[in-house]
């Protein structure tokens, strides 16, 4: 009597004990959630254990959790799928954490194995010769001539093939001689999940984590470093630009002063031209010529002495061309004529400006 008591006491227990896991880890539950953060110590443990669906559930709330740093964030969700395909729980991690992976792809492709049974060759797909034309390719019937004969006293009818409605292909190969089947184990992927794998994955990616959270005060020093060095050189680059700054304000300044514009990043007199083509007339005195310019305009020209036997007359030159005033003369046909007064050289215009102020 006491025997048979002592039984049904350990019935009942075994039942509330299964009754429980049930109603925690069912098919729709979703994994415990009561870490906030793992220690580095911790996690190394984990390493040396079996997954388990809490231990998913830990390492998702933790993840879930982590929202300042996406690359440890990012790490443990790998980690916690990799601890429900080791607990055979595919349905959670599509629930729960698929969505939430930046590749998903890959980490599934990291727990998966050749196939078993197709063994991965040609992706899963199996060809083999077709046991109706024997690979031949041809409709069996009509022997590949779309047409079938029926004999009579009356001589011979030609009909169309029914088995191969007259195209004269195998009709269960389509004429390719061979039959594609898909590997039933691994729906044609050449690869499918393994256990194993995924439990290594799972505690290697612990380890991962663990010496990444070691590394973590050196690596957030140096990011620091980097972040000051940076702040620094923004400072000097933002001094050099803004004394760069002033000296072409103060240069702006000086130029206008004189009187001078800018004229296509150069400070010259107002009117001047840059890179003139032109030829030289006349030289009608030492540093004194008149000129054209491909317009057929004419000028007078003032050069230094020095450079004057540099220039004859027909001579071709190109320059930038400093306006400094007029230049009244005589024409051949005894007509006053009025042109414009250029310089090659930006001191000379300015003397000759304050000589006609004078």
């Amino acid at each position: 009597m006491i025997d048979i008591m002592v039984n049904m006491g350990r019935v009942c227990v075994f039942a509330m004990c299964i009754s429980t896991s049930l109603s925690t880890f069912g098919t729709d539950a979703k994994p415990p959630q009561n870490k906030s953060s793992f220690t580095e110590s911790e996690l190394r443990m984990l390493s040396t254990t079996m997954p388990t669906v809490k231990t998913a559930g830990q390492l998702y709330s933790v993840a879930k959790a982590t929202t300042t740093n996406a690359t440890l964030r990012q790490k443990y969700l790998k980690c916690a799928a990799a601890c429900l395909f080791a607990c055979g729980r595919k349905d959670l991690y599509i629930k729960y954490i698929q969505n939430e992976l930046d590749h998903p792809r890959n980490v599934e492709d990291e727990l998966k194995e050749p196939c078993k049974r197709c063994s991965g060759q040609s992706r899963g797909r199996e060809y083999r010769q077709c046991s109706t034309c024997n690979g031949k390719s041809i409709c069996s019937t009509c022997k590949g001539t779309g047409q079938t004969v029926h004999v009579s006293f009356s001589g011979n009818k030609y009909n169309t093939c029914r088995k191969c409605n007259g195209t004269g292909e195998c009709a269960r190969c389509g004429g390719e001689g061979s039959i594609k089947n898909i590997c039933w184990l691994c729906d044609g992927e050449g690869k499918q999940f393994s256990k194993n794998i995924a439990t290594t994955c799972f505690r290697i990616t612990c380890c991962n984590i663990a010496e990444y959270m070691k590394n973590e005060p050196l690596r957030k020093a140096a990011e620091e470093k980097a972040r000051k060095e940076a702040e620094a050189l923004a400072k000097i680059e933002a001094a050099k630009k803004e004394k760069e700054r002033k000296a072409a304000q103060q240069l702006a300044e000086r130029m206008t002063a004189l009187g001078l514009v800018d004229i296509s990043g150069k400070w010259m007199t107002p009117g001047s031209v840059r890179y003139v083509t032109y030829r030289i007339l006349q030289i009608y005195k030492p540093g004194h010529a008149l000129c054209t310019d491909g317009t057929g305009r004419v000028f007078c020209l003032l050069y230094s002495v020095a450079d004057n036997r540099n220039i004859s007359e027909g001579d071709i030159l190109i320059n930038d061309l400093y306006r400094c005033g007029t230049y009244s003369y005589i024409t051949v046909l005894n007509a006053p004529s009025t042109v414009a007064k250029f310089a090659i050289d930006l001191s000379v215009a300015l003397k000759e400006i304050r000589n006609s102020r004078d």
